[in-house]
């Protein structure tokens, strides 16, 4: 396998691993934390799984560049995570997955800026999106406003995903 396509590799492993994860908390969290079922009573469930898939990778994408010393891998590395989000079956908005981590990205930075916590800003970004659909109800935008969510889901992030390319390597 070239160097190339190892990345190409890692980066489907990425996204197979961050949307598993993603569907593989909400039934646990629910349970602790019974006020979670209004994503599901909202019909957003299927936002929920793609919006925490999403903020994974963009979280896993900031940290290419520290984890990878020449500059041609980091180029690399990055427009893999790229492909492998664009051919992603999952466009529930029209627009390309990789445009939707920018998106992520964008706000992350801001947040940032703002001086939110890193798990904060990860996590804000997901119920931002949750909570702004037609579909959302009022209760699941006052839990969206409280950040304990916006922490708890940006720190299971950064938990399962900080140095996944160090792992790997």
């Amino acid at each position: 396998m070239d160097f190339e396509s190892k990345h190409v590799e890692l980066a489907k492993d990425l996204l197979l691993a961050a949307h598993t994860n993603a569907i593989s908390i909400y039934l646990p969290l629910s349970e602790k934390f019974p006020e979670l079922r209004e994503v599901a009573k909202s019909g957003l469930y299927e936002y929920w799984d793609y919006f925490i898939t999403i903020a994974s990778v963009g979280f896993t994408f900031m940290e290419i560049a520290d984890s990878f010393k020449d500059e041609q891998d980091i180029d690399s590395v990055a427009s893999a995570v790229q492909k492998a989000l664009n051919e992603w079956e999952r466009h529930p908005f029209g627009i390309s997955n990789y445009d939707i981590m920018s998106n992520f990205l964008n706000t992350f930075d801001k947040l940032q800026k703002e001086g939110f916590p890193l798990d904060v800003s990860v996590g804000t970004w997901i119920w931002v999106n949750l909570k702004g659909g037609e579909k959302a109800n009022q209760r699941l935008k006052e839990i969206a406003q409280q950040e304990f969510y916006a922490k708890l889901l940006g720190h299971m992030i950064i938990t399962t995903f900080h140095n996944w390319w160090k792992s790997d390597k």
